[in-house]
C-alpha cells in the first residue's frame, strides 16, 4: 500500500501522506517517484511539488531529506503543508492576528505598537504615535500620528475621529486628510482606507464592511461612539 496519494494540475503536483505512512518508507517511494519523474517531458520544467502531511508535523530532518530527493533530480521546488501548526507557529499567528485593546491616552512622545490590530480607547494627543501591523480603531480623538498596515498591508484601515492635526500612514504612504474634513469631523467617526486606485479615501464607519469585508465586526460597534 502506497504511503501517499497524488493530485496534479498544470502547475503543481501534490502528494498527500496517508495517516499511517512511515516517513522512511515515504522517502523510499519518493525516490521511485523522482525516478519516474525523470522519464517525463515535464521533468525539465519548473514545477512545485507540495508534500501535504495532513495532521502531522514533519520533523525538519525529513523535510530536508525529501527536498534533497526531488531537487537533486529535477528543477522542481518542494513545498510543505499540513493541517496543524507547531506551538511556536500558533503563538506567532495568534499574536499577529489578535486584537490588542488599550485604555489610555497616547501623549506627546509616547509610542504605542501592536503586532496585529489595535483598538485604542482614548485619545492620541499631538506628538503621540500609534503603529499597528493591521488595522487601527480609535475610540477617542486622533490628533497625533496613526500608522496602520506597518507590515506592508495596503488593505489596512484607520477608524476614529480626526482633526487638522491628524496624520495618517497606511503601509508606506503618508497622507494629509485636511481636504476630507468638515464640521462633523470632530465628533463623527470615520474610516480611512486606500482605494483600488491607490488613493486615500474616507467613508462612514457603517460602510467599511462593504469596502473591507474581512474587517473584524468590532468596526460595526464604533459608530455608536460620540466623543
Amino acid at each position: 500500500m502506497k504511503t501517499y496519494t497524488i493530485k496534479a494540475n498544470n502547475t503543481e503536483y501534490r502528494l498527500l501522506l496517508t495517516a499511517e505512512a512511515s516517513l522512511d518508507e515515504f522517502a523510499r517511494e519518493l525516490k521511485e517517484f523522482a525516478t519516474e519523474l525523470l522519464e517525463q517531458p515535464k521533468a525539465k520544467e519548473a514545477f512545485d511539488l507540495i508534500i501535504d502531511s495532513g495532521n502531522r508535523i514533519l520533523p525538519f530532518e525529513y523535510k530536508q531529506l525529501y527536498t534533497n530527493i526531488i531537487e537533486s533530480r529535477s528543477e522542481w521546488s518542494v513545498l510543505f503543508t499540513s493541517n496543524v501548526l507547531t506551538k511556536r507557529q500558533a503563538l506567532k499567528w495568534h499574536k499577529n492576528t489578535a486584537l490588542r485593546v488599550e485604555f489610555r491616552t497616547v501623549e506627546a512622545g509616547d509610542i504605542l505598537e501592536a503586532s496585529g490590530d489595535l483598538l485604542l480607547v482614548g485619545d492620541i494627543e499631538p506628538g503621540g504615535f500609534v503603529r499597528a501591523a493591521g488595522n487601527i480603531y480609535i475610540i477617542g480623538r486622533h490628533d497625533g500620528v496613526a500608522y496602520a498596515g506597518a507590515s506592508g498591508n495596503d488593505r489596512a484601515v484607520i477608524v476614529g475621529t480626526f482633526s487638522t492635526n491628524s496624520e495618517i500612514r497606511i503601509n508606506r504612504h503618508t497622507y494629509s486628510i485636511r481636504h476630507t474634513l468638515d464640521e462633523k469631523s470632530s465628533y463623527t467617526p470615520r474610516a480611512y482606507f486606500i482605494n483600488e486606485r491607490g488613493v486615500l479615501e474616507a467613508t462612514d464607519v457603517t460602510n467599511i464592511e462593504h469596502v473591507r469585508p474581512e474587517i473584524d465586526t468590532i468596526v460595526n460597534e464604533i459608530h455608536h461612539y460620540e466623543g
